[in-house]
């Protein structure tokens, strides 16, 4: 009895302690925008790991220009409606945050990840991600809005 007792217990602590550091996963599609003149389809994923890991973005872009260079760009907005501040990224600039580039390969396909370290915790809402190219230099994909909990 004391021996299922214990084994009840620790179940019970297993289950709690692996429920409190599950991430939260958000899938936001990114379609072409309007305009762009590509042909590609693309998706956003959005974690929140715990750790020093805040955020995590992950891109999937399939069937656009191969052998491009393209921009991933990410914004998002508080509680309260204010624009957050992911970065102090010199490349900022009205709300929007520079994460990086990527390259497609021969068939136009393509993916980008980046870990961000948040000094800010809440819920983050209206988060938008857009990829742009320096061959258009304007706006090529834009997601759909999300929003995710920052522990």
């Amino acid at each position: 009895m004391k021996k299922l007792l214990i084994i009840t217990i620790s179940i019970m602590i297993i289950l709690a302690l692996s429920s409190s550091v599950m991430a939260e996963a958000v899938k936001l599609d990114l379609p072409l925008y309007p305009g762009s003149g590509e042909t590609g389809l693309g998706e956003v994923i959005l974690n929140n790991p715990s750790g020093t890991i805040s955020l995590v973005v992950q891109v999937n872009l399939k069937g656009a220009i191969d052998g491009e260079t393209y921009t991933v760009w990410i914004r998002a907005k508080d509680e309260g409606g204010t624009w957050v501040v992911l970065s102090e990224d010199p490349y900022s600039s009205g709300g929007w945050y520079k994460l990086g580039d990527f390259v497609t390969n021969k068939v136009g396909n393509g993916t980008f990840h980046a870990n961000l370290e948040l000094a800010y915790s809440g819920k983050l809402s209206n988060i938008v991600v857009a990829l742009d190219t320096e061959v258009y230099k304007k706006i090529n994909y834009w997601s759909e809005e999300g929003e995710i909990e920052i522990k």
